[in-house]
């Protein structure tokens, strides 16, 4: 026997997947961003110290910290990160601020 509530319930069920998909595609793309931008920015800042004759363990340090950055920079302007609360070290922090950070959305 057909029952209305039966498609109802189908249709609803397929709005709520296709949501959700949405939302987990969305987190895979910021986290893609994130860990590409960290590794293109600790790559650039470690390469580029190592040119000028930095030690090495200094090289990997400031590209950590400008991965870090980059990083932050990505996770606090997303609309996804809205209302959450993180931690972060002042120093941190107060590089992202004070870092001309280029944005590019393609």
């Amino acid at each position: 026997m057909f029952n209305p509530l039966d498609i109802v319930g189908a249709v609803e069920k397929t709005v709520m997947d296709l949501i959700t998909l949405h939302r987990i595609d969305r987190w895979c793309r910021l986290l893609f961003t994130m860990g590409f931008s960290g590794t293109v920015s600790f790559l650039g800042t470690c390469g580029g110290a190592l040119v000028a004759h930095r030690a090495p363990w200094e090289a990997i340090g400031l590209g950590m910290c400008s991965a870090g950055v980059m990083m932050t920079v990505l996770f606090r302007r997303s609309d996804l990160t809205k209302g959450m609360m993180v931690a972060l070290p002042s120093s941190e922090a107060a590089q992202e601020i004070n870092t001309d950070t280029q944005v590019i959305q393609k």
